[in-house]
């Protein structure tokens, strides 16, 4: 009985699990570079690839980005890497109001610590609100409109946002009156480091990346240090491309397509050594249906029967115990 189009004669090695005659497909594309692929290796469709990391043109920094693989979320087209900083240098500017026309005390910042933890950037407002003589209440607010507190002229302002004093002039304030005190962040990049935005082919955000720290999401990927430093603004592009579908043995830690049984190899097939690369793919001939024996099928990682017996039986692939040839 030939059960094998390739094969002249038919030696019973327990894979098949039913005397019905499983679906072969012929014409299946191995990828080269597996070795030796026993009969019964179940396969999986290889769907995308990832590649290398391509700096941008204008970079500062001379790192790398090393440890690129696909993640299970990993989307077709290019995930784009920003250099965002790391830090932000905090600073504030004081205005007193164009239209202050009596009031001629100062608002100065306090020395040290002018900015608490909470604070924002923008524009921070300071409003009189209850003047008096030699005195004054002034509302504050942050630069989202938010009342933070009241400040009283020659008491210190203590807050988790700006810290100040409003000093009495020589002529008192009249209510309206007010300050500015506009907060800038500037971005910088720390030595030998830096943090990374992480935008997805659709423009998503996704969480940040911190170079030296392995990265794990819908790609993976390590950002490292290079002789000279990131700058803000200094990128990295990595492109997921959808893959010619050729098959490679199931595993369900590789997350390329091939983490999906899909077949099972009917031929024994030599498909090249990984080392040196350049292997070229292999046909070869593989059941898409039948009954087999659970304890004949070759699983790559550390996958087992187990780990893909539910998807099998979805595409028509029945896993048993009992064995007919």
């Amino acid at each position: 009985m030939n059960l094998n189009s390739t094969l002249d004669t038919y030696t019973p090695d327990k894979l098949i699990a039913d005397i019905a005659i499983p679906a072969l497909v012929k014409g299946v594309l191995l990828q080269g570079g597996q070795g030796a692929l026993a009969r019964g290796t179940v396969l999986g469709k290889i769907t995308k690839t990832i590649g290398a990391a391509t700096p941008g043109a204008g970079n500062t920094g001379t790192g790398t980005v090393s440890d690129i693989s696909l993640g299970a979320a990993a989307k077709i087209g290019n995930y784009v890497l920003t250099c965002t900083g790391g830090s932000n240098t905090k600073a504030a500017a004081v205005a007193a109001w164009a239209a202050n026309a009596a009031g001629t005390g100062a608002l100065t910042m306090a020395d040290p610590g002018p900015l608490g933890n909470a604070v924002k950037e923008g524009v921070y407002k300071v409003v009189c609100v209850e003047p008096g003589a030699n005195v004054g209440t002034f509302e504050v607010f942050d630069p989202d409109g938010i009342l933070i507190g009241v400040a009283t002229v020659a008491a210190a302002f203590a807050s988790t946002h700006i810290n100040f004093t409003i000093a009495d002039g020589a002529t008192d304030f009249i209510a309206g009156e007010g300050f500015d005190v506009t907060v800038t962040f500037t971005a910088t990049v720390p030595a030998n480091g830096g943090v990374f935005s992480v935008v997805d082919p659709d423009g998503v955000a996704l969480a940040s990346a911190t170079v030296g720290v392995a990265y794990a999401g819908a790609i993976n990927f390590t950002i490292n240090d290079g002789a000279t430093d990131f700058a803000v603004n200094d990128t990295f592009t990595i492109a997921v491309a959808a893959s010619a579908e050729k098959y490679a043995k199931v595993n369900s830690a590789v997350l390329d397509g091939r983490e999906l049984a899909d077949c099972i190899l009917a031929v024994a097939t030599d498909t090249g050594a990984a080392i040196p690369p350049g292997a070229a793919d292999v046909y070869a001939e593989a059941y898409k249906a039948g009954q087999f024996n659970r304890a004949a099928l070759v699983f790559g990682g550390a996958d087992t029967a187990a780990t893909h017996e539910e998807r099998l039986r979805g595409l028509g692939i029945q896993l048993s115990d009992n064995v007919a040839y």
